[in-house]
């Protein structure tokens, strides 16, 4: 870094050493024993050669292009010997020595100030690194208070949900319960009707059964009676045929007294067994009459007793279909029941989890605050830092001012 600061052009040689070339002339570089003073011949006098001004001149442009640690105490002795009167060409030694030694703490004056330089540079490229991290972490620490504030907001809407979903869920739970038990006690009423009807249908079987045994009983009776009337018609032609013997033995009455006498005894025993045989018949056919119009009745009981076991029939079918809709129903509610207790319990098993889930955000977030206030320490100690590096900045600016600022002064001072 030194020699790329110190390269072709970028030292001067002349304000280095306080030789200045410039003027037509200048006066010897040399002391007078004499005044102890700087020597009074110029250039242009007889005490210089024409060619001691063009050789300084070359001297002075070839160190221009060199560093000056390159610069040799040849090189210097040569430049002493032009810018010197031939009375003093014996103190050019002495006047490379001092150039050289004016040349060397030149050198390492311009190094440390170039290292000081370099050190600013490096502090202030720290600082500017440190204030783009303190920035960072500032930007960081706010990202994750956002996003912190944003997962906590997040969570505690999710919460919400879940708890009013849990809320809903557990409300239908409470109605299929509630449904589930009507229903249950719809199902016992109709068990209990069924049982009824079937206690009815028992009862309405036997009221069958006997009537079907009076009605047998009855057709039996008819039967009986139509036999009877059967029998009473064999009576009436037997009947018809004593009537007609009775006219026959009226008509032979005029051939015999005797025979009419007994023919009218057994014909009046006969017209009153013919009576009685008319009453029995009569009360036959009263009865018979009697026994149809029950028959018709019983019939008709039986008829409607039959519509009414198949109404009942018809009846118990629609409520075995009711019933079994009804089991379908109940096993379906029974179902979604579970179905909604496995959905509870999932989720509260949700809701826990959001609550981990919750819980450990928020340690999450307990340690990023701990973790930004760490930083903010940090940065409070890079705050610090920086603050004493920024002192420390200053001092080496005034030491640096300082110093160029005793360079100057000695600069001028040296003749």
């Amino acid at each position: 870094m030194t020699s790329a600061s110190l390269s072709k052009g970028l030292w001067d040689p002349c304000r280095i050493l306080d030789v200045h070339l410039d003027a037509p002339s200048f006066q010897c570089f040399a002391i007078a024993a004499r005044t102890d003073a700087r020597c009074r011949w110029t250039s242009d006098s007889e005490r210089f050669s024409a060619s001691q001004h063009v050789a300084a001149l070359k001297s002075l442009l070839a160190m221009s292009e060199k560093h000056p640690a390159g610069i040799t105490r040849a090189a210097l002795h040569a430049l002493a010997q032009s810018t010197m009167c031939e009375l003093h060409q014996r103190q050019a030694a002495d006047k490379s020595s001092e150039w050289k030694a004016r040349i060397d703490r030149y050198v390492r004056e311009h190094g440390e100030l170039l290292e000081r330089d370099a050190e600013i540079e490096r502090l202030r490229r720290q600082l500017e690194g440190s204030k783009a991290n303190l920035e960072e972490s500032c930007s960081e620490i706010a990202s994750l208070k956002a996003e912190a504030w944003e997962a906590d907001k997040r969570i505690d809407e999710r919460a919400k949900a879940s708890e009013e979903e849990a809320k809903d869920l557990r409300q239908q739970l409470d109605a299929s319960s509630r449904e589930v038990a009507d229903l249950l006690k719809a199902k016992m009423l109709s068990d209990y009707g069924a049982e009824l009807s079937e206690v009815s249908m028992e009862s309405m079987r036997q009221e069958l059964r006997a009537s079907n045994a009076r009605h047998e009983a009855l057709e039996a009776t008819i039967k009986d009676s139509e036999r009877k009337v059967e029998e009473g018609k064999d009576l009436r032609q037997q009947l018809d045929a004593s009537s007609r013997e009775v006219a026959d033995l009226l008509g032979a009455k005029t051939s015999s007294d005797e025979k009419a006498r007994l023919s009218e005894v057994e014909v009046e025993s006969m017209r009153q067994e013919l009576r009685a045989s008319n009453a029995r018949h009569e009360a036959l056919e009263a009865k018979i009459k009697d026994s149809k119009r029950k028959l018709e009745a019983l019939s008709q009981r039986y008829s409607a007793s039959k519509n009414e076991r198949m109404e009942l029939q018809e009846h118990m079918e629609e409520v075995k279909q009711d019933l079994a809709k009804r089991d379908q129903h109940i096993e379906q509610l029974v179902e979604q029941k579970e179905g909604a207790e496995r959905t509870s319990v999932e989720r509260d098993q949700n809701v826990k989890q959001l609550v981990e889930q919750k819980d450990g955000m928020k340690q999450g977030l307990v340690e990023r605050d701990q973790h930004i206030k760490q930083l903010e320490e940090q940065k409070e100690g890079v705050r610090q830092e920086l603050a004493k590096r920024d002192q420390h900045i200053e001092q080496l600016v005034e030491q640096v001012k300082e110093l160029k600022q005793e360079v100057a002064e000695r600069e001028v001072c040296e003749p």
